[in-house]
């Protein structure tokens, strides 16, 4: 793959695509919660979906990560330098299969890992109301 980044063998690929590193909750004073993706769902990943945004997140880049806040439940959540790549693609375009293909150019990592790391992470922002997957127009 001509330009594709290779990641860092060390890391554990179950986890390169976790929403969440830790989030911190206000209404929790002085309590911060370790977040790690879940399992992926049962069912396949639907590459004709849109993702949108919930419209109660706000982010920011922050040296290449990226900062969440659900001014919902006034937590915080913290995305690494693929979610946030993940992010800037939701951002530019929210059409999953071009997401998908674009990991695919510019990551070396194997269809199926990607499937499967795309869909825990996307299943627990769904979870956590920070995206809603709708059907292609």
């Amino acid at each position: 793959m001509n330009g594709a980044r290779v990641l860092d063998p060390s890391i554990d690929m179950g986890c390169w695509l976790q929403v969440a590193d830790i989030a911190y909750c206000p209404n929790f004073p002085l309590r911060y919660t370790v977040v790690r993706t879940g399992a992926p769902a049962d069912n396949t990943m639907n590459l004709n979906q849109t993702v949108i945004f919930s419209p109660d997140v706000i982010s920011q880049e922050v040296s290449g990560e990226t900062v969440l806040l659900d001014l919902d439940s006034e937590c915080y959540f913290g995305l690494d330098a693929v979610g946030t790549r993940i992010w800037q693609l939701i951002r530019d375009n929210g059409e999953l299969r071009t997401i998908y293909n674009t990991l695919l150019e510019e990551y070396e990592v194997e269809e199926t890992q990607l499937q499967t790391d795309l869909e825990s992470l996307l299943t627990e922002a769904c979870e956590r109301g920070l995206i809603t997957l709708q059907a292609a127009p």
